[in-house]
């Protein structure tokens, strides 16, 4: 028999031609590509081996031992293409690492080619086994295969490795590099991975082909498209539409024939069926027929009822096959006969139709039944056996995986890994009635091996093996080796008799049904190589007269305008995208024509036209200069205006006040030199409720120039109004600093809100108390604040909590910030400047602006806080591109001094007077406290404090409250006291001191829920209904379980 005698295409044979017929026209680009560079090549290279990799699989379309070999090309072709690729990826797109790429090419033939030579030597005469799976002939040396495969992986994942790392490591490539491996890996990956798959069974060979198809087509043509559109190689248009067009039209092919054949082999399947069927019920013969074979269950004989010559089909071990076949046909019987529709009933019968069975694997069969029996949930209008029968037939492929991982283990230690594998399946897996029978049979082998250790191991393999063969339809399609293995085998079909207790299986000729298969798949091959003839040469045709010869006539133009000929012009053959492009660049090469023709006028011309342009120049520049005269006037009178109001009128023996302001507008006018913008700082020293304060402001007034000098008018004017009233109005000046704050903030705003958003001002604006250094401040949408101590600066302030003066509406409620500031600690407040410096160009020409905001810090950690040096660093870092103001604030030292420590024996009292006071022996804690002698240690804040809370447990108010103003007055953060403070006003009935400290408290933490319900309660006491209400829903909103908020709802009445 000729070895090419018999060729018969079949889905997996035509699905490699089309992936051969793409990489060959891959090949065929790179061949192409005229100069090549060495990325070029290399790719060349890989796509040659590629074709020489994939065209041996076509051989799976002859059917003789021979073509086993096809082996050598693939493994030689795949490990030569691994080295090519990976030496395309070291150089795309040109070498950075030399040593380390020939070094990875050395390496790379040093392993790769013995493994090539090795597998030669071993293969050759070695024997060979046809892959029904897979429709080919291949080596019977899985160990080879195996570790061949693991050198395949290695490469690949050498390539995908080096990618990464160069996409990694040279930024300029990233995307594009990670384009081409995410390509490399969809290509190569994605089909190993379903191979793996398709090996053991869980995905079907015809998939794993499909998959192939997919993602070679799809992942190389990405790689190719990715690689033409970086690299400097001239390409053509033309082949950039051929090939997108080839690829989908390839991509569509695999699919389309899958189904075609798919279609066909359905229908041999119901051809044959039927013939099977006949010749049991002893009618004619079909030609394609080769054997009967009939096994009774009740007397365990396998016999040949009929045969066509001396062709028989092995049957070892099939009587599993036969029994799994069996149960599969008494499920099915059992679908009209309404008493199996219970699980009990079916459970029982299957129970008795076992009993009948003497195998060992029989058992495996029927418990599997039973175990999708148990839990199965039935649809609506189905039959129990039914819904049995699809839940078989859908978990098919996940039967067939367990029993080849258990084929694939080899005979040696089978016993312990077979036991491994069996017991990880799990009770919800469908295969779990089948490996508990496996495992009983493991045990029982091993039971038997301690009396007979000449238990053979391939007996105890085939025993498992037994309990693990997939349950299938009796009308499935079976593939049987012929007892003389380089014959045509058999495809087979069974037929099962419930009533007989026997199964019967017909054989016909493999080989006729390759050929009953090779009518559509030959039809099919014709069809894409007219496809790929019709995409190749077809639209070469049909384009040149559409596409390739406007363009090619277009190009001639350019070039000729390169050359100087500027009389060319380009024919319109169509009116499209084209055409348009021929009109515009002969209109374009016209306008250079004529503006040469001007250009050569101005050229003889030159003298009289400088001239006449000077004359004019001369007169423009005279009223330009008249103009800015004019307008440096205004400037130098607003900056006149804007001086007193950028001024440290502050006089203290605590605090140090710095400014600096750098507006961004410079003007001279009669030999003076001057600035205006809309950065202002100032600071005056104030009084409030008989303590002395710092008011300090630092604002960034919308606009530049005289814009933002108007803003800054504007704001100083009513600022410097509003300090006047507080030194001169006993009323102004008897405010807490948290309400003065918030009345002067609603002021200003109030000013900048009827300019209607043409006048925003951004500020930071508070008070400082010169005896405690305490700090009260509002930021509104100005830069973050600094806090300099010890060497290390920090914001203080990292929220918006307002919008700019003059915006619609305050947003959130007034909220105070505040800050104990340290002696030696140093605030401070800048303008927006200090952040947008220009420190750059694009390459396009675009200025590059400075966004870290918190280089701002550095600069102040660097300066030591002093704002020249900090202006200085600014400037070498760039270019200023806004008005800069800082506004430095130190707090020098207390003026009352806090004792620092407490006696030890005053500290133990104290400690004890706590303790008592946790048990609520107020009486007890007060006499401990004064057992205290020491004068100092009495008037100490924690003394003071805790006296002034055992006071209040024992409602001595009076004295309670005199302690607690006390303790304010040394330490004005305590938020607690001020609590208390109000709650004892309150208690006192001084319900307006009361709402004082309670409002100064709801400044400060608009979320202490307790305050809102105190200062509701107060308000609700001095007849302020509305108002009391309005703060209740805010407590209520912070703490909806808050019970004092409850009962004073309840109390409101609403």
């Amino acid at each position: 028999m000729s070895a090419f005698s018999h060729f018969y295409l079949s889905y997996i044979s035509l699905s490699s031609i089309i992936v051969v017929i793409f990489m060959a026209f891959l090949a065929i680009f790179y061949i192409q590509v005229a100069q090549k560079s060495e990325p070029t090549k290399w790719l060349m290279i890989f796509f040659n081996l590629m074709v020489v990799f994939y065209a041996p699989y076509i051989t799976g379309a002859f059917y003789d031992p021979v073509f086993a070999y096809h082996r050598w090309l693939t493994v030689a072709g795949v490990l030569i293409a691994a080295i090519a690729i990976a030496h395309f990826i070291m150089r795309f797109p040109h070498m950075t690492h030399p040593r380390m790429t020939y070094g990875l090419m050395v390496g790379q033939y040093l392993v790769n080619v013995p493994v090539i030579i090795y597998f030669l030597y071993a293969s050759y005469g070695a024997p060979t086994v046809f892959k029904f799976s897979g429709h080919y002939w291949d080596f019977d040396l899985e160990k080879l295969s195996r570790m061949t495969g693991l050198v395949i992986l290695l490469n690949i994942l050498l390539a995908g490795i080096f990618g990464i790392w160069k996409a990694i490591v040279i930024k300029k490539i990233r995307w594009v590099m990670l384009g081409v491996i995410f390509s490399y890996i969809l290509a190569t990956f994605v089909p190993g991975f379903t191979n793996v798959l398709s090996r053991s069974g869980t995905v079907s060979r015809e998939l794993h082909q499909t998959v192939i198809s997919a993602a070679v087509i799809v992942g190389f043509f990405t790689l190719t498209m990715v690689f033409i559109n970086t690299t400097r190689d001239r390409t053509t248009f033309m082949a950039k539409i051929i090939g997108i067009s080839f690829a989908t039209f390839m991509l569509m092919m695999a699919p389309i024939a899958w189904i075609g054949i798919e279609d066909k082999e359905d229908s041999y399947d119901r051809i044959f069926q039927h013939e099977a069927y006949a010749i049991i019920e002893g009618d004619k013969i079909h030609p394609d027929f080769r054997y009967w074979t009939s096994f009774d269950l009740q007397t365990k004989d396998l016999q040949f009822r009929r045969n066509s010559g001396d062709l028989r089909p092995r049957l070892d071990h099939i009587q599993p096959e036969f029994v799994a076949t069996w149960y599969y046909a008494l499920v099915q019987s059992l679908r009209q006969d309404q008493t199996m529709q219970t699980a009990a009933a079916l459970a029982e019968r299957m129970n008795e139709a076992g009993a009948r069975l003497d195998f060992p694997y029989a058992v495996s069969y029927r418990d599997l039944i039973l175990h999708i029996n148990k839990d199965l949930e039935i649809q609506p209008g189905q039959d129990r056996p039914s819904a049995i029968l699809e839940v078989i037939d859908a978990r098919y492929r996940r039967m067939l995986t367990l029993y080849n991982k258990t084929a694939e283990l080899g005979e040696d230690e089978f016993a312990e890994k077979a036991e491994s594998l069996l017991a990880g399946v799990k009770e919800a897996d469908i295969t779990w009635p089948m490996a508990q029978a496996g495992l009983q049979i493991l045990t029982q082998k091993s039971a038997e091996a301690g009396t007979s250790p000449t238990a053979a191991p391939a007996d105890l393999k085939q025993s498992v093996l037994d309990c693990l063969v997939p349950m299938r339809s009796p009308g499935e399609r079976h593939y049987r080796y012929s007892t003389q293995p380089e014959q045509d085998g058999f495809v087979g079909f069974m037929h099962v008799d419930l009533k007989q207790n026997r199964v019967d299986e017909v054989g016909f000729s493999y080989l006729r049904y390759r050929a009953f298969i090779h009518v559509l798949a030959i039809k099919l091959l014709w069809i894409i190589l007219a496809v790929s003839l019709v995409v190749i040469l077809g639209y070469r045709v049909f384009f040149s007269g559409a596409l390739l010869r406007p363009l090619e006539s277009l190009l001639d133009g350019v070039r000729q305008v390169n050359a100087g000929d500027l009389d060319v012009h380009v024919p319109i053959q169509v009116q499209d995208e084209i055409g348009f492009l021929a009109r515009s660049f002969n209109g374009m090469v016209s306008s250079i024509r004529e503006a040469q023709i001007k250009l050569k006028d101005y050229a003889e011309n030159l003298e009289d036209k400088v001239r006449l342009r000077t004359e004019e120049l001369k007169n423009s520049l005279e009223h330009v200069q008249a103009l800015k005269t004019q307008q440096d006037g205004d400037y130098f009178l607003t900056s006149l205006l804007t001086k007193p109001l950028n001024a440290n009128y502050y006089q203290g023996e605590t605090i140090n006040v710095d400014f600096l302001i750098s507006q961004k507008k410079k003007f001279e006018f009669r030999n003076r030199q001057d600035e205006l913008g809309g950065d202002m700082c100032s600071a005056h020293r104030v009084k409030l409720k008989g303590r002395d304060y710092l008011v300090f402001m630092n604002a960034d007034a919308m606009g530049k120039s005289i814009q933002g000098a108007g803003g800054v008018l504007v704001l100083g004017s009513v600022f410097e109004s509003m300090i006047m009233r507080t030194m001169l109005s006993e009323r102004a000046s008897n405010y807490y600093p948290e309400r003065w704050l918030k009345n002067a903030f609603v002021e200003l705003h109030k000013v900048f809100e009827a300019f209607d958003g043409s006048m925003l001002i951004s500020v930071v604006f508070g008070l400082l108390e010169e005896d405690t250094g305490f700090l009260y401040y509002i930021n509104a949408e100005h830069p973050y604040s600094v806090s300099y101590y010890k060497g290390t600066a920090s914001f203080l302030d990292t929220d918006i909590l307002f919008r700019k003066l003059g915006t619609i509406g305050l947003g959130r409620g007034i909220h105070v910030l505040t800050h104990q500031l340290r002696p030696g600690e140093v605030f401070i407040a800048g303008s927006d400047g200090r952040d947008d410096i220009l420190i750059g160009h694009t390459e396009a020409g675009d200025r590059i602006i400075n966004e870290d905001e918190e280089l701002f810090l550095a600069h102040v950690e660097k300066s030591d806080g002093h704002l020249v040096e900090i202006e200085k660093r600014l400037l070498d870092m760039g270019e200023l591109t806004d008005d800069l103001s800082l506004l430095r604030i130190e707090f020098i030292e207390p003026l009352v001094q806090v004792p620092a420590t407490i006696s030890k024996a005053s500290y133990s009292a104290l400690r004890q007077a706590r303790e008592l006071a946790q048990g609520r022996e107020w009486d007890a804690a007060l006499e401990k406290l004064d057992q205290i002698e020491n004068a100092a240690d009495r008037n100490h804040p924690h003394f003071i404090k805790e006296r002034a809370g055992i006071l209040f447990k024992l409602k001595r108010y009076e004295d309670a409250l005199t302690l607690t103003l006390e303790y304010l007055g040394h330490i004005s953060a305590d938020t607690g006291m001020i609590y208390l403070c109000s709650l004892l006003y309150k208690r006192l009935r001084q319900l307006d001191d009361a709402a004082d400290y309670g409002e100064r408290l709801r400044l400060r933490q608009p979320e202490h829920a307790d305050n809102l319900v105190n200062l509701a309660d107060i308000y609700h006491h001095m007849g302020q209904t509305r108002r009391s209400r309005k703060i209740l829903n805010e407590a209520l909103r912070y703490d909806p379980q808050n019970n004092q908020a409850r009962r004073l709802k309840a109390a409101l009445n609403y």
